[in-house]
């Protein structure tokens, strides 16, 4: 699985470090939770806890390791929604393959980029870097918390990053309510 861009633009980051511009200090859930449901605000205390830890794709399901998808599908499955599968799963579904999830059970609200007034957090964005022969090309997941911000998983651990750098390479948002 893809990781994120690999462009140098993630950075390990405490909880109280910046990336791209976002604002320095998170609240205990990582943004404020209005309008969001009960689930997406555990799952965002969920990943604001893992903020950096390693990532690893052959670790991806020991505790404190993750790779994107396990991320989500972990901070989501704390709050009770396990994407079809089992809570106590031994492995966490890809991106691509948790953004098929959410697609056929209708919980796509956009297939790309939208302003950020559409977004509430806890939405999960699906993104591309290419032709890769999973659904949609879908190679990275991450949680929208507020503020343009996300959380998510890079080559440099579980990060915060940027909504709109993802611009040109959202296919899929989905939302759990």
């Amino acid at each position: 699985m893809t990781n994120s861009t690999g462009n140098g633009t993630d950075q390990s980051i405490s909880k109280s470090t910046t990336h791209e511009g976002a604002s320095s200090q998170a609240s205990s859930t990582g943004t404020s939770d209005i309008g969001s449901s009960k689930i997406a605000q555990s799952a965002i205390a969920y990943a604001t806890n893992a903020i950096g830890s390693p990532y690893s794709t052959a670790k991806r399901m020991e505790e404190g390791y993750y790779d994107c998808s396990s991320l989500v599908w972990r901070s989501f499955a704390s709050a009770g929604f396990t994407f079809g599968l089992k809570a106590d799963a031994t492995n966490a579904p890809t991106a691509a393959a948790l953004g098929q999830y959410c697609d056929i059970n209708k919980l796509v609200i956009a297939q790309t980029y939208v302003e950020e007034s559409h977004l509430k957090p806890g939405d999960i964005l699906f993104t591309t870097g290419g032709s890769n022969g999973r659904y949609k090309n879908i190679n990275h997941t991450a949680i929208y918390i507020g503020d343009n911000k996300i959380i998510h998983a890079s080559s440099r651990g579980i990060v915060y990053g940027t909504y709109s750098y993802y611009k040109n390479r959202i296919v899929l948002i989905a939302r759990v309510e």
